[in-house]
């Protein structure tokens, strides 16, 4: 299994422009990042409040349009990357939104759920751990649901699995990386007072 700075650099690579090489090699790469581009997409597709029955397709359609005109790709940085991303995840969500409009208006109205939001991300799944750690795991899911769901998010797509960067996390939420920077920072002041409230370093 790759490691978090493993998913991180190759996401940096295709970001420097290996998305442009040949398929194998740019194929390796993008294999190694997909777990952090998976998630991107997710999470921005549904913080733009997609049907969640849309989801998947359009999550799919997303990267076989990344994969398909990744030639035309033309940044050498993590800011170009994000963006050009963030830009195909809107564009193919308008599209499916769009599809879904005109199949509406001569097909029966589809049951769906369309006040799907984004929830929080729960922690991985821990191994076996002793008491200490587990009470400790709690405090931190208790302290991270008292703060504002702004910083929750904030910290959940930058610190659980798959990490994303705070350029990646700026892009899907639509602000600066330095916004993200003091958001992150003040949550972790407020988790930090939280957990030591409850006894924990």
């Amino acid at each position: 299994m790759s490691s978090e700075l493993d998913l991180q650099k190759a996401a940096r690579t295709l970001a420097e422009g290996a998305l442009r090489l040949s398929g194998s090699e740019a194929w390796r790469v993008f294999s190694i990042a997909w777990p952090v581009l998976e998630r991107f997409v997710r999470v921005r597709l549904l913080t733009a409040r997609i049907n969640p029955q849309l989801l998947e397709d359009c999550g799919q359609s997303v990267f076989t349009r990344v994969w398909n005109s990744r030639k035309t790709y033309r940044g050498s940085s993590e800011r170009e990357f994000w963006a050009w991303l963030r830009r195909i995840c809107d564009n193919e969500r308008r599209r499916a939104q769009s599809k879904t409009a005109r199949l509406k208006s001569w097909m029966r109205p589809l049951q769906t759920d369309c006040g799907a939001e984004l929830t929080a991300v729960a922690p991985d799944e821990t191994p076996a751990v002793d008491a200490a750690e587990r009470e400790a795991i709690r405090a931190l899911r208790d302290c991270l649901g008292r703060i504002d769901e702004k910083q929750r998010r904030v910290i959940e797509l930058i610190y659980f699995r798959p990490q994303l960067s705070e350029r990646a996390v700026a892009e899907i939420l639509g602000c600066s990386p330095s916004q993200v920077h003091k958001i992150k920072v003040k949550a972790q002041q407020q988790l930090r007072a939280c957990l030591l409230r409850r006894g924990i370093q």
